[in-house]
């Protein structure tokens, strides 16, 4: 696979997903440069002086460690779809193999899901933490059950009114 410099100087891609491709590649960068940022502000476990000290120093360490991994796995889905724009598979869905319509594809450009895939993943996985929670209060390991929200609490508005009928355009990548 080439690297990212390459696909910036060799890519073809067709030109209605330019605009697509140089905001996934912005964001990569930007994202590239975060965890970077994220790694050198791992602090060192050198003798704290007391125990306030090395709990603040433990609880840094894990917020850049969990911020590094998530800007990695946004990287892996930016390289992904700038995979898949070079080679003719972007904007299709990898559920259900259906068009992803371009207005979501410009608000979330390294999508790999149309809107209704997503939903039933997200419902999928409300649903099992909600067993699992569940589970958990039976077994007596929790004190109480949490609420656990509705499978479109997770999906930003901007997505939501995209779902409105008539609201989305039939315009898709490939078209």
């Amino acid at each position: 696979m080439k690297s990212i410099m390459e696909m910036r100087t060799t890519s073809r891609v067709p030109r209605r997903l330019e605009p697509l491709q140089k905001k996934l590649l912005k964001e990569r960068d930007k994202l590239v440069g975060r965890v970077g940022d994220f790694r050198s502000a791992i602090p060192g476990m050198c003798g704290p002086a007391d125990m306030a000290d090395f709990a603040n120093a433990f609880l840094e360490q894990e917020t850049a460690s969990a911020l590094n991994s998530v800007a990695a796995r946004m990287v892996l889905q930016i390289d992904n779809a700038l995979y898949k724009m070079e080679h003719g598979q972007y904007g299709t869905c990898e559920t259900c193999g259906e068009p992803i319509p371009l207005a979501r594809l410009r608000i979330l450009p390294f999508t790999s899901l149309c809107f209704d895939c997503k939903q039933r993943e997200e419902a999928d996985h409300a649903a099992a933490r909600l067993a699992a929670g569940r589970w958990a209060h039976l077994s007596g390991d929790r004190e109480e059950s949490e609420e656990m929200p509705e499978p479109g609490d997770f999906i930003p508005p901007e997505i939501l009114e995209l779902n409105t009928p008539g609201a989305m355009e039939h315009e898709t990548a490939d078209a």
